[in-house]
């Protein structure tokens, strides 16, 4: 709790600025630290399924569940990628904001996203079956 609240008030300033450019060097630091936390995963999801029980991988890992377990997930997976909302603040912050450097900055966004949480879910999901 106490870790949470000092993040929170060394944050807030950062937060009421503005325009974002106060918080240009803070995404680089913030997925540095996802980053970390995902190689923590796949290290020990590896260690799990490879080096201590190397039959358990085949044995309890189903890839497909039934259609009510992925009609459950999508609401999370879809909110997770609906940034619409940012996309003004992140516009407003863009030198130059044409449309093509627009759509780079989401596609760029989205895509290191996608890649980052899906290696996030699967080595989470081999971690822990």
């Amino acid at each position: 709790g106490c870790v949470l609240l000092v993040c929170v008030v060394l944050m807030i300033p950062f937060l009421l600025k503005q325009n974002l450019t106060s918080l240009r060097h803070m995404c680089y630091i913030s997925f540095a630290s996802i980053a970390i936390l995902c190689l923590a995963m796949v290290y020990r999801s590896v260690e799990l399924n490879l080096i201590l029980h190397p039959n358990l991988f085949r044995q309890n890992v189903k890839w497909i569940g039934s259609t009510s377990d992925i009609i459950s997930s999508l609401p999370i997976v879809l909110l997770a990628f609906i940034c619409s909302y940012n996309m003004i603040g992140v516009h407003c912050s863009l030198i130059k904001p044409t449309p093509e450097r627009v759509r780079l900055v989401i596609h760029k966004a989205v895509r290191n996203s996608f890649i980052l949480m899906y290696i996030f879910g699967l080595a989470g999901y081999l971690w822990s079956y």
